[in-house]
């Protein structure tokens, strides 16, 4: 019970992480407001950290040795993304030349990041053949990629801090 607890709370978080890093990048959201969804998202990112490495610690001892060493991977990852997270919240506060370009790069791997776990674990939980399952995550990595270059380009590009 304790691990379905954990995916639950975990996939919320997730799900409201990506949703608030994703309208940080909105182009004529106000400094103050991209801020604040800032803050939502590295909170939340967190929460999805925490969650994943409850759900990961409650049913542990069932798990192969694969599957464990796949479980530490993905923390590894999760911690990875949140330094990128916590990164680009920086460089959105300070906003130093050329800032836009810098961040969406940093949020953008999160968001990537974030939208393959979507993928694969609905892949899995529906029981998609892998070989679709992976298909898909490179198509939604390589159009997240499209997006948010296109997103970098100078007219995409938010005014200066209001």
């Amino acid at each position: 019970m304790v691990h379905l607890i954990m995916i639950v709370l975990h996939a919320t978080a997730a799900a409201l992480c990506f949703t608030f890093g994703a309208l940080t990048l909105l182009p004529y959201l106000p400094q103050h407001s991209r801020l604040t969804l800032s803050a939502s998202y590295v909170a939340t990112l967190i929460a999805t950290i925490v969650f994943l490495a409850g759900a990961i610690l409650a049913h542990v001892g069932q798990l192969e040795t694969l599957q464990r060493g796949i479980f530490a991977g993905l923390f590894v990852l999760s911690l990875y993304m949140l330094f990128r997270g916590t990164r680009a919240r920086t460089v959105l506060a300070r906003q130093h030349a050329d800032w836009w370009p810098i961040y969406v790069d940093h949020i953008g791997f999160t968001l990537i990041s974030l939208f393959e776990g979507f993928i694969i674990v609905s892949g899995i939980d529906l029981g998609a053949p892998g070989w679709l399952t992976a298909v898909v995550a490179v198509l939604g990595m390589g159009a997240g990629n499209r997006v948010l270059h296109g997103l970098q380009t100078p007219a995409r590009q938010p005014h200066a801090k209001s």
